[in-house]
């Protein structure tokens, strides 16, 4: 019976690794993903989400990086219907998806707004110069021109996390 128990066990056990692509090269944000950007490599299950390679890089990749969900796919995210779209610049990477708490600095008072990060990878430069990594952000309708109105003075802040 023991015999029989062990090798069932080593027939139907979980596997020690799992394959998981990695960026074989670096992929600039919206390229097709094709078979030879990337590579499989072995990993300890569930270290990393597994993913389907489908659609676009949503932004820069860097070669060897492992492929996330946040960083690969058709770049569809939910978003309410009325709300609007902007890019706005919030000075650290984002993926499609995370949550954003927009601070606006407009007289007499702060205004708070949550969005929602549709689209990320692209990158502008900041009045000094810098390079800075901005995103296309959903805003509730109501919210929609007073955030217009803080990106373009530069009195916006934005935290970036889950809410």
């Amino acid at each position: 019976m023991g015999i029989c128990a062990a090798a069932l066990w080593t027939e139907f056990r979980p596997p020690s690794t799992v394959a998981h692509p990695f960026a074989s090269q670096a992929i600039p944000a919206g390229s097709q993903l094709e078979d030879s950007l990337f590579a499989m490599r072995d990993l300890p299950p569930g270290l990393i989400p597994p993913v389907e390679i489908t659609g676009r890089a949503q932004r820069d990749i860097e070669e060897g990086e492992p492929l996330t969900a946040g960083a690969i796919g058709s770049g569809v995210v939910s978003v309410p219907p009325d709300w609007w779209t902007l890019a706005i610049a919030l000075g650290q990477d984002v993926n499609p998806g995370d949550h954003v708490r927009l601070v606006l600095r407009i007289e007499p008072e702060t205004m708070i707004v949550d969005g929602i990060v549709v689209q990320s990878g692209k990158s502008g430069v900041d009045d000094f110069g810098f390079e800075q990594p901005t995103a296309v952000v959903a805003v509730p309708p109501d919210a929609a021109s007073s955030v217009a109105i803080a990106v373009t003075d530069h009195r916006l802040t934005a935290l970036v996390g889950v809410p």
